[in-house]
C-alpha cells in the first residue's frame, strides 16, 4: 500500500473515551473499509487499550510526537494541529475536524472569568486558533448545515477563500463538508447482564431507568431536569434518573461549575441517591451501550442558546442506535429532526412543566414508548457511521488534483502563526487558564478555583 491515511486524535483514546476519541476510531475504521488500498493509520496521545479492525493504531507523545507521526502521509484528518506545525506538513493534505463547535463552547467557559482582560485573552487566542485552522485547511469537516454556514463565514472573514476556488466549486462542497457525528455499527442487542436495574442499591429490577448519557457541562441544564423530577417521582414513584457518567476521562479537564450545581440542588430536593443517581466516573464505551439498552427513556436538556443552536449532540447517536426513546430540549440540529421524524419529544427550554409533563406521559404509557422506539429503528441506518463519514471518505479516496493549498503565502502563515502565538502568550501572562483545573476535594465531588 503506498497511500497512507492518518486520523490523529488529540485527547486519549481508550476504552474510556468520550465523542472525541469515539469519532477517531470509527473515522479510521471507514476509512479502512472505504479505501482498502490504503494504509490507514489512527494516531492517539500517550497509550491505548483498543484495536480496530483494518487500522494500525500508533501512540505519540502528546507535547513531543505528533508532527512525526504524520510525516510522509498523503492525508491527515484531526481536530487541529499547532499553527507553528503546519508548515511542515509538506504535500501531506490537512483535513480538520471541527464536528463540535468548540469556539462557541469555550465561551461558555470564557464567560465565568471574573476579569475582562482574562476574558478577552481567552477569546482572541480561541478566534486567532481556528480562523487558523480553517484558513490552513484542505477541507474543514462540521456537523450540521448551520456549522457549515458559519465556518464558511469564518473562511471568508479570514480571506481563506479565493474567486478562483468559488468559481471552480461555487458551494466550497470540496472546502467544507457535513459529517456528522454516526451510531454504533454494532448491532443493538443487550447481553443480558445488567448494570443497573436490580443491582445498584435503590434502583430495582422493575423501576422505570432514565439515563442522562453523558456529562455535565455548563452550556447543559440538568437544574430544570432535577426540578420536574421532584414531581415526575411523585407520579412514577419507580422512576429513576441515573448520570450515566459525569466526570471526563481527561487529566485536568474541569467540568465547569454546572456538575457541583446539579449535585447540590439534588441534595436540596432529597432525591440524590433516592431517585437520582449520579455515577462520578465514566463509562467503558462498550458498557455505556449496553446500559443503554438496558435504559426505558433517555433525557438531555440544555439552554436556549447560541451553543444549543450550533450544536449536534453527539450523545443522541446513542439513542438512535440502542433504539431508546428520549426526551431533549428544542433547538438543536439532532433533536428537532428526530422530534419531526417521530423518534423522540422535544420541550421548550427551562419549561419545567412542560418537561414534567412530556417525562410522565412517556414513563406511564409503555404505548407511547413503543411508537418511538419503532420510529427509531426504522430510520437507525440513517444515522450510520458509513452515512455519515460518506463526504470524508469519498473526499480520500479521489483527492482533489494539485498540492495541498496551505491557506495562502507563507508569509501569510507565519503571519498568522504570529499572531496566535502572541495572543496564546498574553493569555498566559494573564493566566486564565486556571480556570481549566480540576482540584477535588472529596470523592464524587468537583471544584473549580474561583477567579481571583
Amino acid at each position: 500500500m503506498s497511500r497512507r491515511i492518518v486520523v490523529m486524535a488529540r485527547v486519549p483514546v481508550n476504552r474510556r473515551m468520550s465523542a472525541p476519541g469515539i469519532r477517531a476510531v470509527h473515522l479510521a475504521r471507514e476509512l479502512a473499509r472505504g479505501i482498502p488500498d490504503a494504509a490507514v493509520e489512527l494516531a492517539v496521545p500517550d497509550e491505548t487499550d483498543i484495536e480496530v479492525p483494518d487500522v494500525a493504531v500508533r501512540a505519540y507523545p502528546r507535547w513531543t510526537g505528533p508532527m512525526r507521526i504524520v510525516q510522509g502521509a498523503e492525508t491527515v484528518v484531526t481536530p487541529g494541529l499547532p499553527p507553528t506545525a503546519v508548515p511542515g506538513l509538506g504535500g501531506t493534505r490537512l483535513v480538520v475536524d471541527l464536528f463540535t463547535f468548540f469556539l462557541v463552547e469555550h465561551l461558555a467557559w470564557t464567560v465565568r472569568m471574573r476579569r475582562p482582560p482574562q476574558r478577552w485573552a481567552a477569546a482572541a487566542v480561541d478566534a486567532r486558533y481556528y480562523n487558523y485552522q480553517v484558513a490552513a485547511a484542505d477541507l474543514v469537516l462540521c456537523s450540521n448545515e448551520r456549522q457549515r454556514d458559519l465556518w464558511i463565514g469564518t473562511m471568508l472573514a479570514a480571506g481563506a477563500v479565493t474567486p478562483d476556488e468559488v468559481r471552480a466549486d461555487p458551494h466550497l462542497a470540496r472546502r467544507i463538508a457535513v459529517v456528522p457525528f454516526g451510531a454504533r455499527p454494532e448491532p443493538p442487542i443487550h447481553d443480558g447482564r445488567m448494570r443497573v436495574k436490580g443491582v445498584h442499591p435503590g434502583v430495582a429490577h422493575n423501576d422505570l431507568l432514565v439515563v442522562w448519557n453523558g456529562g455535565i457541562l455548563n452550556w447543559y441544564d440538568p437544574l430544570s431536569l432535577l426540578r420536574a423530577w421532584e414531581r415526575v417521582v411523585a407520579a412514577v414513584p419507580n422512576a429513576r434518573l441515573w448520570f450515566m457518567g459525569v466526570r471526563y476521562p481527561y487529566r485536568g479537564f474541569s467540568e465547569g461549575d454546572m456538575l457541583d450545581r446539579a449535585v447540590a440542588l439534588a441534595e436540596q430536593l432529597n432525591l440524590r441517591e433516592r431517585s437520582v443517581f449520579f455515577n462520578f466516573g465514566w463509562l467503558d464505551y462498550e458498557e455505556a451501550g449496553q446500559l443503554m439498552l438496558e435504559a426505558d427513556l433517555a433525557v438531555s436538556t440544555y439552554f436556549d442558546s447560541l451553543e444549543t443552536r450550533l450544536s449536534y449532540r453527539t450523545r443522541l447517536t446513542d439513542c438512535v442506535w440502542a433504539g431508546l426513546p428520549f426526551v431533549c430540549t428544542a433547538g438543536d440540529v439532532l433533536g428537532d429532526e428526530a422530534a419531526a421524524r417521530g423518534m423522540a419529544a422535544t420541550v421548550p427550554a427551562g419549561d419545567v412543566d412542560a418537561l414534567t409533563a412530556t417525562l410522565v406521559h412517556l414513563l406511564q404509557d409503555a404505548g407511547a414508548r413503543t411508537r418511538l422506539r419503532a420510529a427509531l429503528e426504522a430510520h437507525r441506518a440513517e444515522y450510520s457511521w458509513r452515512q455519515a463519514a460518506a463526504p470524508l471518505v469519498d473526499y480520500c479516496r479521489r483527492p482533489p488534483a494539485g498540492p495541498p493549498r496551505r491557506g495562502g503565502a507563507p508569509l501569510d502563515l507565519a503571519r498568522n502563526a504570529a499572531t496566535y502565538i502572541a495572543a496564546r502568550g498574553v493569555q498566559q501572562l494573564l493566566q486564565p487558564e486556571r480556570w481549566f483545573r480540576r482540584t477535588v476535594d472529596e470523592p464524587g465531588r468537583t471544584v473549580t478555583p474561583s477567579q481571583p
